[in-house]
C-alpha cells in the first residue's frame, strides 16, 4: 500500500516522527519521574538518529 503525499506534508510528518515525537517522550519521562537511565538513553538516541534522516531525507 503507497501512501501518496504532498512534499509539506511529508515534511511535517517526518520532522513530528523523527525530531518532536522523541522530545515529546522524554518530557513526559521527566515529568513522570522515570529514574530508569535506559529510558532516557534509548529516547536521545531516538531523537539523534531522527535529526540525521530527517536532514537526509529532506
Amino acid at each position: 500500500m503507497e501512501l501518496n503525499l504532498t512534499q509539506e506534508m511529508r515534511k511535517t510528518l517526518l520532522a513530528f516522527l523523527m525530531v518532536l515525537l522523541p522530545l515529546i517522550v522524554i518530557g513526559l519521562g521527566a515529568i513522570s519521574g522515570v529514574t530508569s537511565a535506559g529510558y532516557y538513553i534509548l529516547s536521545i538516541m531516538w531523537f539523534g538518529m531522527g535529526v540525521i534522516f530527517f536532514g537526509a531525507m529532506t
